[in-house]
């Protein structure tokens, strides 16, 4: 699986970077790509379960709560559709969308709900909620709109999923 990385520096940061990349004699994007995965996995050692938003990481999007096999998913994304697509794809079993919303700051949603839930963490963005959890969840997140409630219902239509907002599907 491939992942599209993108990040702003200032050109006297690239220009030292271009200098160490050629040094090594490596492509800058090569370069660039070594350094961001050491630090990845330097800050996983020491907190491995949590993720840190950072005001840079500040862009507009949806965080969704998906469900599969028992377990919720909290997650972000630019591309909804495409995101549920990919989903519904690796999923085992059915995938039930229980809410999305838009955010100006989807990084810093994202990390308010998994922290939220961080004592029922399964794995990464997995997560074992109850029904008490997803009533919490539907209520703390804005409600849709007439038209927002078409949208959702067009996306549960087109991408196959369960139509369940608010309840924990038993499977």
């Amino acid at each position: 699986m491939k992942h599209r990385i993108q990040f702003y520096v200032e050109d006297e940061e690239y220009r030292i970077m271009e200098a160490f990349a050629e040094h090594q004699s490596r492509s800058i994007s090569n370069f660039i790509m070594h350094c961001a995965l050491a630090e990845v996995r330097k800050r996983a050692k020491k907190q491995p379960d949590i993720r840190v938003y950072r005001e840079r990481d500040r862009f507009p999007g949806y965080i969704y709560f998906v469900q599969s096999n028992g377990f919720v998913k909290i997650g972000l994304t630019a591309f909804l559709e495409n995101r549920l697509k990919e989903i519904r794809r690796n999923s085992p079993s059915g995938l039930s969308l229980i809410k999305y919303y838009k955010t100006d700051n989807m990084a810093k949603e994202e990390c308010k709900w998994q922290h939220i839930f961080q004592s029922k963490r399964i794995t990464g963005e997995w997560f074992e909620l109850d029904g008490n959890d997803i009533e919490y969840i539907t209520s703390k997140t804005p409600q849709y709109n007439e038209d927002e409630e078409k949208i959702h219902k067009r996306i549960v239509f087109l991408l196959g999923l369960d139509y369940n907002v608010g309840e924990i599907k038993k499977e």
